[in-house]
C-alpha cells in the first residue's frame, strides 16, 4: 500500500512539472511571436543569435577600428531644463538626455526585411544589460562640479544596436558645471556658460568627439525660462583640452540679463538697488533750485537727506557684495523671504567697477553738486545761479544717462566670434540650429 502511495505521489509530481513546463514554453513562443520586430521570426532569431554571439568573439577593453582610424563619437544633448545659475559659486545646472554615435563592426548583423527600417537598416532595441559586454567611449564633463545619471524608477538609458553596426547609447543626466563670469556691466551683462565634453583616456589618435549634425548638436525645449537671464543662442565647435591632445567639444550658451528686474525692483528685495529709485532721488535733489536762497533750513535739510539716502544706498550695494553677509543681514533683512531673495540675487565680491558702480557714483555726483550750488549760491547771493542750474542739471544728467546706456548697451553686445556663430529660435520649434 506504501509502495503504491509513493508511486502515485512521485507520478504527480513529475507530471505537474511537465506541465508547467510546457506552459512556460508555450508562454515563451507568445511572447516571441508577440515581441518579434516587424513579424519575421526567422530572421530575428538570426539576428538575436548573431548578436548573443558576437559579444563572446569580441574583447570589450579594445576600441573598435583598432590600429586602423580614430573612431568618430557623435553626441547630441537634449536640453530640457536650466536648473540655476547661480553668480556666487559661478556655476550653472542642466537637465539633459545625451546621446552617443559609435560603429562597432563587431556588433554588425543581417537586415530585417521590412519597409520599417531606419535609414535602410534594421534597428533593434537592447536591454542594458547588454551594454556590459560593448566597448563605451568614456565621455566626462570636464568643467564639471557635479553630475549624476537619473535611476528613477530604473536607469534612464536606452541601448540600440542597428544592422551596420552603430550604436546608441542614451542617458538622462543632472550636471552642475562651472561658467567663468565677469562682472564688468552689471546688470546688463552678459555671460558666456559652456558645457565642455572630453575623452578622459583616449587622445585625437584613438577618439574624435563632434556635434551630431543630423537632428542638431545641441536641442532644447519649448519650455525653458530664466527668471533673470534671456537665453540669445549657443555656439557649438571644438575646444582644447589643457590635459594634452584629446579630443574635447564644447557648446557655449549666451545669457543676456534681463535688465527690467533692476530697473523697476524697489525694496527690500534689492535694498534700493535699481536705477529707477535712484533717478528719482537725484531729481529730488533738484527742488531746491526753486527754493529761495534765504531759506537755508529747507534747503540745506533736502540736500543733505539726498546726499545720505544716496550713501546709504552705496552702503548696501558693497555689503551686498560681501561674502560674509550676517551682519549686514541682521540690520537690513526683517523676515525670512527677504533673506532668501537677497541670497539668490548675491553676487561674489570682486575687485573691479561694475556698470551700477559707476551708476551710484554719477548720482552721489549730482546729489552732492546741488548741495555745492546751493552754497555757491548763498555765498555769491545771486539767484541767477538757481536759474542756471534749474536748466543745467537736468539736461546734463539727460546726456549721461545716455552716454552710460549707450556705452554698456555697445559693450554687452561685443561677442568677438560668437556673433557670427550664434543660433537662434527658428519659428515654434523650439530648437536652435546653425545659421546657414
Amino acid at each position: 500500500m506504501r509502495t503504491l502511495l509513493l508511486t502515485y505521489v512521485v507520478y504527480t509530481f513529475f507530471v505537474a512539472v511537465e506541465s508547467e513546463s510546457a506552459e512556460k514554453a508555450r508562454i515563451r513562443r507568445m511572447l516571441e511571436d508577440k515581441l518579434t520586430p516587424f513579424g519575421d521570426e526567422s530572421a530575428y532569431r538570426k539576428s538575436s543569435e548573431t548578436l548573443q554571439r558576437s559579444p563572446r568573439k569580441m574583447d570589450k577593453r579594445i576600441r573598435p577600428f583598432e590600429d586602423i582610424a580614430p573612431l568618430n563619437v557623435s553626441i547630441n544633448l537634449f536640453i530640457s531644463s536650466f536648473d540655476s545659475i547661480a553668480e556666487t559659486t559661478m556655476d550653472f545646472g542642466l537637465t539633459f538626455i545625451m546621446r552617443l554615435r559609435w560603429q562597432d563592426p563587431r556588433m554588425m548583423f543581417p537586415d530585417i526585411t521590412n519597409e520599417k527600417t531606419y535609414n535602410n537598416r534594421t534597428i533593434l532595441t537592447m536591454d542594458l544589460k547588454f551594454l556590459d559586454e560593448l566597448w563605451v567611449p568614456d565621455v566626462f564633463f570636464a568643467n564639471e562640479k557635479s553630475a549624476n545619471v537619473h535611476q528613477i524608477t530604473s536607469d534612464n538609458k536606452r541601448l540600440r544596436i542597428d544592422s551596420a553596426g552603430y550604436i546608441y547609447l542614451e542617458m538622462r543626466l543632472s550636471a552642475t558645471l562651472s561658467c567663468h563670469m565677469r562682472f564688468e556691466h552689471f546688470p546688463m551683462d552678459v555671460q558666456v556658460c559652456a558645457i565642455e565634453i572630453e575623452s578622459f583616456a583616449y587622445d585625437t589618435a584613438d577618439v574624435n568627439f563632434d556635434w551630431d549634425s543630423t537632428p542638431g548638436g545641441v536641442e532644447l525645449a519649448r519650455s525653458i525660462e530664466l527668471p533673470q537671464f534671456k537665453l540669445q543662442g549657443h555656439v557649438l565647435g571644438k575646444c582644447e583640452s589643457p590635459r594634452g591632445n584629446f579630443t574635447c567639444i564644447e557648446g557655449k550658451f549666451i545669457l543676456s540679463r534681463q535688465m527690467g528686474y533692476y530697473l523697476i525692483q524697489f525694496p527690500p528685495t534689492l535694498l534700493f538697488l535699481a536705477y529707477v529709485p535712484t533717478t528719482l532721488i537725484v531729481m529730488l535733489s533738484w527742488i531746491s533750485f526753486w527754493i529761495s536762497i534765504n531759506a537755508t533750513p529747507a534747503r540745506v535739510s533736502l540736500g543733505i537727506t539726498t546726499v545720505l539716502t544716496i550713501t546709504s544706498q552705496r552702503s548696501a550695494l558693497t555689503a551686498r557684495m560681501l561674502r560674509n553677509r550676517e551682519f549686514f543681514l541682521q540690520r537690513f533683512i526683517l523676515s525670512n523671504k527677504h533673506l532668501i531673495s537677497l541670497k539668490k540675487a548675491a553676487l561674489p565680491m570682486v575687485s573691479y567697477v561694475m556698470a551700477i558702480d559707476i551708476w551710484m557714483s554719477l548720482c552721489m555726483a549730482y546729489v552732492f553738486a546741488a548741495v555745492v550750488e546751493y552754497a555757491i549760491a548763498n555765498f555769491i547771493d545771486k539767484p541767477d545761479i538757481d536759474r542756471l542750474a534749474r536748466r543745467a542739471f537736468p539736461s546734463t544728467f539727460a546726456v549721461v544717462c545716455c552716454f552710460y546706456y549707450a556705452y554698456y548697451a555697445v559693450c554687452v553686445n561685443e561677442l568677438p566670434g560668437l556673433s557670427e556663430k550664434m543660433t537662434r529660435w527658428v519659428g515654434d520649434e523650439g530648437v536652435r540650429k546653425l545659421k546657414p
